[in-house]
């Protein structure tokens, strides 16, 4: 072999050298010193790392313990106890009597959620439990996934965010000029609550601010068509407001804390169902104080969003696959995810609807439209290459009740002993709370019913090239202890 020859071979063997060294440079997450830390404690460290990060983009806690104890039990020879409470995760392990017990505690941050990475540290999870991954590979490869995580760049990230508040205000009218004030609006309160965040501003205030600025932007295009200003004329601020606001409404933070209610983690479902009880408060109150300033400096503005009722089908679907694609860009989902989620989103808007057109109440038809979405996501989601999880989020938000729970704070708000109305604000409130609980119950249900349907296309697809492996005879499936 001559000289020329051998190079190319060389550069051959050298690559997967160099891509170690590659991955080795990229370890930003953590450090690795095998000399100082046991395997075991390595395994609990990365564990606590993938339940933090999980957590931390809004997947559910059952998925969380469940994700994570695939890596104890695969790396560490004794079990694991892994908890989640709140925004607190513990990792604990009973090393005998003769040793100390090792436990491990992260807070957890909410973050925007990325289903990319999501999908490439679940795809770590199942090599590491079905293949035997090493645990340096596995730390190396987790390490590098938070590195070099695959995001949209910020205009998208923006288009996205507008796109949610257009498309639930295309559910409600169908006049242009509404849809595009709304998307702007949307764009200037992503800003807003951008400059808000950063300056560390409490949660509850930036709803509040964000919602004042947005009823003072519908009172003042109020009142420019009242006195006729070419192109605002006939333009309704309830509207606007209603569409607008969805940006700040807690509608997926009330669905995933009724999820983990289903799945039995109480404690951190009633902590985010307070939250989301002061998220809404936040904007009720905004809003509440912009319409109280806004007549005493002698404008009569009327912003109320009890009235507004949904378009036809036709709006309400154009409107939902919208809302749905705005949402699934805002967490960085891959771009077939985002054509398959927006028509699962589009099958279920079409059965709410044509179950409530048939006199069903709009809590079980939203159940029905809930179990469609997620068996459709479970079944679906190695095909999008995206978590099941959150396809069921893009294809259940334009169902999610927060317009309804914003209404029943609302309503609360402006009780007094005249009207009387504390009934109705307990019932709107109630009807919410309980088509956020049909909505995770139906997607829950919907997702246990997908995964059969899910492993059998998946076994029928490793086999279709492989006949030759499929034994003539039962497969004995007795096992021995080591």
């Amino acid at each position: 072999m001559t000289k020329k020859q051998r190079s190319p071979q060389k550069i051959i063997d050298w690559l997967p050298r160099i891509r170690r060294v590659i991955a080795q440079q990229s370890l930003t997450h953590t450090k690795f010193e095998e000399t100082t830390l046991t395997p075991n404690l390595r395994a609990l460290r990365l564990s606590a790392d993938v339940a933090e990060v999980l957590l931390t983009m809004g997947v559910s806690s059952n998925s969380v313990v469940s994700t994570t104890l695939h890596i104890t039990e695969t790396y560490c020879s004794r079990p694991a106890h892994i908890d989640i409470i709140s925004n607190l995760v513990m990792i604990s392990q009973l090393r005998g009597v003769n040793h100390e017990p090792l436990t491990l505690i992260r807070t957890v941050t909410p973050k925007d959620s990325n289903n990319n990475t999501i999908q490439e540290v679940q795809r770590l999870v199942v090599d590491i439990r079905q293949n035997g991954l090493p645990l340096l590979d596995a730390e190396t490869r987790f390490a590098a996934i938070m590195k070099h995580q695959i995001t949209y760049p910020w205009w998208l990230r923006m288009i996205g965010t507008g796109l949610v508040p257009a498309g639930s205000a295309l559910m409600f009218t169908s006049d242009w000029r509404t849809v595009l004030l709304t998307f702007i609006i949307s764009l200037g309160l992503e800003r807003l609550l951008h400059v808000l965040s950063k300056n560390a501003v409490p949660t509850f205030f930036q709803q509040a601010i964000a919602a004042s600025a947005v009823t003072i932007i519908a009172a003042g295009i109020a009142v420019l068509s009242e006195r006729g200003v070419p192109g605002m004329q006939g333009l309704s601020p309830s509207l606007i407001v209603a569409g607008s606001i969805t940006l700040l409404l807690a509608g997926m933070a009330i669905f995933n804390a009724i999820k983990n209610a289903i799945d039995e983690y109480y404690v951190t479902a009633l902590a985010h169902v307070l939250k989301v009880f002061m998220l809404t408060s936040g904007i009720a109150i905004g809003v509440v104080i912009s319409l109280y300033a806004s007549r005493k400096l002698g404008y009569q503005v009327s912003v109320s969003t009890q009235g507004i009722t949904f378009g036809d089908l036709h709006a309400q679907i154009v409107g939902g696959m919208v809302l749905s694609a705005g949402y699934a860009i805002t967490t960085h989902t891959p771009l077939r995810a985002i054509i398959g989620a927006s028509l699962i989103s589009m099958g279920g808007v079409t059965i709410s609807f044509m179950l409530r057109a048939s006199d069903m109440s709009p809590i079980a038809a939203s159940g029905v439209a809930a179990i469609f979405i997620g068996y459709m996501a479970a079944t679906l989601a190695r095909a999008l290459r995206t978590p099941s999880t959150g396809i069921a989020a893009i294809g259940i938000i334009p169902l999610v009740p927060g317009l309804t729970l914003y209404n029943g704070l609302i309503e609360l708000m402006n009780y007094s002993s005249t009207n009387g109305n504390v009934l109705s604000s307990v019932g709107t409130l109630f009807t919410a709370l309980s088509i956020a609980f049909t909505l995770a119950a139906g997607a829950s249900f919907g997702s246990m019913l997908g995964q059969p349907f899910k492993h059998k296309i998946t076994l029928q697809r490793n086999s279709r090239h492989l006949p030759e492996n499929q034994p003539s005879t039962p497969i004995d499936r007795t096992y021995t202890e080591a």
